[in-house]
């Protein structure tokens, strides 16, 4: 990160990857969420991070419970260079060996578009936390 940020970069991501899990699924979910985060938003489990001069001049954080990540990357990618280190992070496989690879992947997704779409975060933040397969289907 000292790096990255010494060459000019107002900040960046790791590289995502499941902890724990050596499944073929999951290497590849993890090979394209990190596609995804190149063209798209990286979100907060790939250990975003920033100088702090760039998170003052972003507004920070705001008070969301859910993509509460995307208007700053979208603010920190305006400012400067903002781009993923070679090292990966792990991340929790737990949601989506409790719901199902592709069941949580694809419900993730469509949060993702609802929110995209102008559902409030709170309303999606409740969906996300609860199982996928208990019927809480729809935003």
């Amino acid at each position: 990160m000292r790096d990255a940020l010494n060459q000019g970069q107002v900040g960046g991501w790791f590289r995502f990857r499941f902890d724990g899990v050596n499944h073929w699924l999951a290497r590849g979910l993890a090979a394209l969420i990190n596609f995804r985060c190149r063209f798209g938003t990286p979100y907060g489990d790939q250990g975003l991070f920033m100088t702090a001069d760039a998170y003052r001049r972003t507004g920070g954080f705001p008070n969301e419970p859910l993509f509460e990540e995307v208007p700053l990357v979208r603010a920190l990618r305006r400012l400067g260079t903002f781009r993923s280190l070679p090292l990966s992070i792990g991340v929790s496989p737990r949601r989506w060996e409790r719901d199902g690879w592709l069941r949580r992947t694809l419900w993730n997704r469509q949060l993702a578009i609802a929110y995209m779409l102008g559902v409030p975060p709170a309303r999606l933040a409740r969906r996300y936390r609860a199982p996928v397969e208990d019927g809480s289907a729809g935003c």
